[in-house]
């Protein structure tokens, strides 16, 4: 009997413990380790779960796996790895993964991503929004067309009287 023991978002070097066992309890690695110590040890150096630095979107993990499927000699895992701002054992799971999401996963992940990325240039470069540009632009022709703001000098033309 086979025991393929493999752990989840943890980095790799956790999952060189991971090995497949014959005819042991699953709650133990080869080396005689059980899985809880091995948990909570990884708890220990990522309190708040593994974070890695530099995240893929599913559009580029697509065009990892294009570059290495048409182009495998002109481009090696290490080679990937440099290009991508990676690992290459990132890369090896990268390529290794069959995963896809759902469309309604995807369009909701492509859509919070979007977000972000909106929110992180806003942040970065202190400007707005292009949504918001259009309701600003949207309203200066509103009050434009009700004569209370004069493009050409900017005056308010309701305060006129009190001056």
């Amino acid at each position: 009997m086979f025991h393929l023991v493999k752990l989840f978002s943890v980095p790799v070097r956790f999952y060189q413990q991971a090995v497949i066992c014959r005819l042991c309890s699953s709650s133990e690695t080869k080396e005689g380790k059980r899985w809880s110590d091995i948990r909570k040890k990884q708890k220990s150096h990522y309190p708040d779960g593994w974070k890695p630095k530099k995240k893929l979107t599913r559009y580029q993990m697509d065009y990892l796996r294009t570059l290495k499927q048409n182009y495998p000699e002109g481009w090696s895992v290490s080679k990937l790895a440099g290009q991508f701002g990676i690992s290459p054992s990132a890369v090896v799971r990268i390529l290794k993964s069959k995963w896809e999401p759902s469309p309604e996963v995807q369009k909701k992940q492509d859509s919070r991503a979007l977000e972000l990325r909106e929110q992180r240039r806003q942040e970065a470069t202190g400007r707005t929004s292009v949504k918001e540009l259009a309701q600003n632009t949207e309203e200066m022709h509103t009050e434009a067309d009700a004569g209370t703001t004069s493009y050409s000098t900017g005056i308010d033309r309701s305060m006129e009287g009190y001056v």
